[in-house]
């Protein structure tokens, strides 16, 4: 039987090239505007554009809306129920109570809202901030540490991070207390890689489309003054008669860079001068074809195809829609599913070594699969119940109330439960049976006492 491998003889990062400073993007990247940190300054700039910033929404909207859970994985009630608190959210197939308030605790959604920041940048940093109460340590916040303060990067030769250092502090901050999202990262190159790198290409040649459609029109649109100068009169000599036509064409040029449009707009001529408006003769380029041809490209470069499904340069009907979706909605389960580890990994067992150490099962976070919910529609509330897969009750009623905008019951008959209510049917029985059902009057007081009296 042969030993067991305990030691690394290879390495990940060379020393000399990445362990003592951020990943030298200039020898794996070939493009210096998306060579790190160069990079950070071109996904800003290319969020300023309508259909990246769609592109973007399109894949972290649905991350952000989906459900996520607490998943107990076997762990005991007490590590469940902690961490359940300390983040804030439900546990799965578990009534747990909210905590009473929000101040000074973490908060899930506006993480999970900077974490999916390392969608468009590549990465995203926060910092574990943890607060004792009594003996338990409780995890305070995960402050958020933005890509632009980050001065070095400090990675081991195996391409493990081992801290980070932000620009005006000091010190750097260790990886065991940070919580790192690196998308995509490959050996030690944990600033990770941007969903709009594919797009970049495409979203540049748009831009430099963009400018030629708008010198197009703004050269073309409105034609170009042309003064032609009058002749110089038959009895000049030839001398006088070219300075004439010199001092004629300099005129004119000026009166045709001055020209303007509008009400009041006008030109004074020479006799025989004469200026006029010409347009572009032939066809100018399309411009606007290529730019949503462009912009085609840029969805496609994180599967949305469909945001511009039935485009002019787009291939296929609106029945493809579903599958292109499809394709889709696995991407984003597989991103989901890393956040879910990474969470996991960084926070929860982190919580857990805390205050129970490593040999204590931790719980898991999930999510709900992308797009899994259904809409609540009376008819799908019907089919449920009247299967016995769902059982009326008042929360239902209330929800059910609230989501189609119907007033609340009123309070003298929204107190009872099942007993009451049978108290009540045996009450208005006996005004019947007494023939009050024969006078309505009757009926109307009867009713107004039984309300009185409960």
């Amino acid at each position: 039987m042969g030993a067991a491998p305990v030691n690394e003889k290879g390495y990940t990062v060379d020393d000399g090239t990445w362990a003592s400073w951020w990943p030298d993007f200039g020898v794996v990247e070939g493009i210096p505007e998306l060579a790190y940190p160069q990079s950070l300054d071109t996904f800003d700039t290319m969020q300023l554009d309508p259909q990246v910033t769609s592109t973007v929404s399109a894949v972290t909207l649905p991350l952000r809306s989906t459900g996520w859970w607490i998943d107990p994985n076997g762990a005991d009630a007490e590590v469940v129920q902690l961490i359940a608190e300390d983040l804030g959210l439900p546990v799965r197939g578990v009534d747990m109570p909210r905590p009473l308030r929000a101040r000074d605790r973490f908060g899930f959604h506006e993480h999970l809202e900077l974490a999916l920041e390392s969608l468009p940048y590549g990465h995203s940093i926060f910092e574990q901030v943890a607060r004792m109460d009594g003996s338990l340590a409780r995890l305070r916040k995960l402050g958020w540490r933005p890509p632009r303060t980050i001065e070095k990067w400090s990675v081991g030769r195996d391409g493990g991070l081992e801290s980070i250092k932000q620009f005006g502090v000091k010190a750097p901050i260790p990886v065991d207390r940070l919580v790192v999202y690196s998308h995509k990262r490959r050996g030690g190159a944990w600033t990770g890689q941007s969903i709009l790198r594919t797009a970049f290409k495409f979203w540049m040649l748009k831009e430099r489309m963009a400018k030629v459609q708008f010198t197009s029109v703004d050269r073309s649109g409105v034609g170009t003054p042309v003064y032609t100068a009058s002749p110089a009169p038959l009895e000049f000599s030839p001398e006088d008669a070219r300075v004439y036509e010199d001092a004629q064409r300099l005129a004119g040029l000026q009166i045709a860079k001055n020209y303007r449009g509008g009400a009041e707009s006008g030109a004074s001529l020479p006799a025989g001068a004469k200026l006029e408006i010409v347009g572009v003769s032939g066809t100018l380029p399309d411009a606007d074809k290529v730019i949503r041809y462009y912009d085609e490209q840029i969805g496609k470069s994180v599967l949305a195809n469909f945001l511009s499904l039935g485009g002019e340069n787009s291939r296929g009907s609106y029945a493809l829609g579903s599958t292109f979706a499809d394709f889709f909605i696995q991407s984003l389960q597989a991103e989901a599913k890393w956040l879910c580890d990474v969470l996991t990994q960084h926070v929860v067992e982190d919580i857990v070594d805390w205050n129970w150490g490593p040999q204590v099962r931790a719980p898991r976070i999930v999510c709900d699969d992308i797009g899994s919910k259904h809409p609540v529609t009376a008819e799908a509330i019907t089919a449920l119940v009247n299967a016995g897969a769902l059982q009326p009750d008042a929360e239902l009623e209330r929800f059910m109330r609230d989501t189609y905008g119907l007033p609340q019951r009123s309070n003298a008959w929204a107190k009872g439960d099942l007993d009451l209510m049978k108290t009540r049917t045996t009450a208005f029985k006996e005004l019947i049976d007494a023939g009050a059902s024969f006078d309505t009057a009757k009926i109307a007081t009867g009713l107004t006492n039984l309300q009185e009296k409960q």
